[in-house]
């Protein structure tokens, strides 16, 4: 038996993992509980979360305004393969800095910072970040 954190897991990926560890005769379980958490939890050993500041990097660095940059994004949803797409998730911290032109240092000598964002192909909905509101400079609030 092979356990798996669904929290960590895609659909997809875990439908490919079972496919595959049925071949070897074994099974796949969802845990309920990440044994590494709560051994990790137990240890006292987890670092403090990210604190560094996010601020906005001005247009003239960025080459365009974040509202250009959905926009295109959104144009580009419209127009994937297979059919239009509703809601995009972006999880890559580069991505994310581009896409809204800020910039953190969460990552020793990157400038990104611990966040994720949704652009929904519907305008009225927006584009949303989703990060520490706190950490956010006055300019990166604009």
């Amino acid at each position: 038996r092979v356990g798996v954190d669904a929290t960590l897991t895609s659909i997809d990926g875990l439908r490919r993992l079972r496919r595959e560890v049925g071949k070897q005769g074994a099974e796949v379980v969802l845990v309920k509980e990440n044994p590494v958490d709560r051994v990790w939890q137990q240890q006292d050993e987890q670092p403090a979360a990210p604190s560094s500041q996010v601020f906005a990097l001005p247009v003239k660095f960025a080459g365009q305004s974040v509202a250009s940059k959905v926009d295109h994004v959104r144009k580009l949803m419209a127009a994937a393969p297979g059919g239009a797409a509703d809601v995009l998730v972006v999880a890559a911290l580069d991505e994310v800095a581009w896409l809204f032109n800020l910039r953190g240092g969460d990552i020793e000598y990157n400038p990104v910072f611990m966040a994720y964002a949704v652009v929904y192909a519907d305008a009225a909905k927006g584009a949303v970040l989703y990060t520490n509101a706190a950490r956010l400079t006055a300019d990166a609030h604009e």
